[in-house]
Formats: C-alpha cells, sequence, structure tokens
C-alpha cells in the first residue's frame, strides 16, 4: 500500500550522508513499527529510538498515523498523504503512496504473442526445411538416375532393331555390323543385371557412347558399304600414250 523510508535527518559525516536508509513495505493495516523489540511491533527501525508509529486505516479510505514516545508520555496522529515527511527525534520518515501498476493493453499483448508466435513459426520452417532439403534432394536425384537409365535402356533396345535391319554383302562390313549387334547385346545383358547400380559417372558414360554408336548406325543405314570399293586403275592407255610420245 505504501512505502516508509527512514534516514538520519541530518547527516554529519560524508559516509551518513550516503549511507542507506531503512525501507519498509507496508501491505496491510493496521501496522505498527517501533524503535525497539518488543510492543508487538510489526517492524523495527532503530532510527526511531524509543518512539513508536501506528498506522491505521480511516472510515474515508485515508491512513492516519499515531505516534507515542513511551519516555516522554507524548501521542499525537495525523492523516498521511503520498509524499508527506516528517521527523521522530533524529529521525526522518519519509511516506510514499504504492500505486498498482497499470495492466498491459490487450493489444500489447496481442502484438507480444503474434511476435512469439511468428517467430516460433520461423523457427519451425526452418526446422522443416532442414530436415526436408536432404530427403527431396535424394528423391529428385533418385528420379534424375531412373530417367537416365530409362534413357540408356531405350537408345539400347533402338540400336538394336536398328542393326537387325542392316544387312550388307560386304564381308568386311558385315563382321562388323555382328560385332556391333553383339556389343549392344552384351550391353543389354549387363543393364538387366547391374543397371540399378550405375554410378553417375558410368550412366554419363554410356550415354556418351550410345551417342557415338548411334552415329555409326546412321552412317551405315545411309550407306551400307563400310568399305570403299576398290577403284579400277586405269594403267594401259596412260602407258601407251607415254610410249607413243618417244
Amino acid at each position: 500500500m505504501f512505502q516508509l523510508i527512514i534516514r538520519k535527518s541530518h547527516e554529519h559525516t560524508l559516509a551518513e550522508f550516503f549511507s542507506r536508509g531503512t525501507v519498509l513495505r507496508v501491505d496491510a493495516l493496521p501496522y505498527r513499527l517501533s524503535g525497539k523489540e518488543g510492543a508487538k511491533a510489526d517492524a523495527v527501525a532503530p532510527q526511531l529510538g524509543e518512539a513508536v508509529l501506528e498506522f491505521k486505516a480511516t472510515s474515508n479510505g485515508g491512513i492516519v498515523l499515531t505516534v507515542t514516545v513511551p519516555g516522554e508520555g507524548q501521542t499525537s496522529s495525523r492523516d498521511i498523504h503520498h509524499g508527506d515527511s516528517m521527523e521522530i527525534g533524529g529521525a526522518a520518515i519519509h511516506f510514499y503512496f504504492l500505486r498498482d501498476r497499470p495492466e498491459v493493453s490487450w493489444r500489447a499483448n496481442a502484438l507480444g504473442k503474434l511476435a512469439v508466435a511468428g517467430v516460433a513459426l520461423s523457427l519451425l520452417l526452418e526446422l522443416a526445411a532442414f530436415c526436408a532439403v536432404p530427403y527431396l534432394m535424394n528423391h529428385s536425384n533418385r528420379w534424375r538416375r531412373q530417367g537416365e537409365l530409362q534413357a540408356i535402356n531405350y537408345q539400347t533396345d533402338a540400336l538394336r532393331k536398328s542393326l537387325r535391319k542392316l544387312e550388307s554383302s560386304d564381308p568386311v562390313t558385315a563382321a562388323f555390323l555382328d560385332a556391333l549387334r553383339g556389343e549392344l547385346d552384351e550391353r543389354a545383358r549387363f543393364l538387366r543385371r547391374y543397371g540399378e547400380s550405375l554410378s553417375d559417372e558410368g550412366r554419363k558414360e554410356m550415354l556418351e557412347n550410345l551417342g557415338q554408336l548411334e552415329k555409326i548406325v546412321n552412317r551405315l543405314a545411309d550407306s551400307p558399304q563400310f568399305l570403299l570399293e576398290p577403284a579400277e586403275l586405269q594403267v594401259d592407255a596412260p602407258v601407251r600414250k607415254i610410249i607413243g610420245t618417244q
């Protein structure tokens, strides 16, 4: 309800000037303050000496202070107000009413709660992203691996079908076509067994090789003759011409 600050009324030394006084908080009335132990005092302030202070509530909601000095037989009463001060013997007493702290408005509370909720939500999103990114990257890599493997299988089957349609009367070209067919058949068997375990570098290299093979197969499809036919040399006519000029 109110606060009492009790100090020496006259400081004669620097230490007394900066010394702390006695601070008492009164939360309920009646309240009895004494300078000495005893007399059913609620608190003791040695600066008061023999004096006894009694605080009581009045009918109109105020506070009345009764000061009694037993050794001198003096008793006096007065109403106290915020900021009042009085001297008793060598002590100075200051009275300060304590006001209840005003409640924080609901808008301020709502703003604070929204801020906390926003921070919590951002932390949850960061945590979710931190946990989801590795999964998404792994998932996307898995789909990329499957796509590359599917492209390898499709291109291998397409080349095998194209080679089955090619024929050549030239023995060298025919042997080369058979070698290509055998190579692609081996690749197909390899993919069925170990295609899923191919590394990224292995899939990339196989796609590059299939691209080169596709160029060769397209070239053979345009011209089934692998080697050029030997050109027939015309020797007799140039020789006769030379002999005739001599």
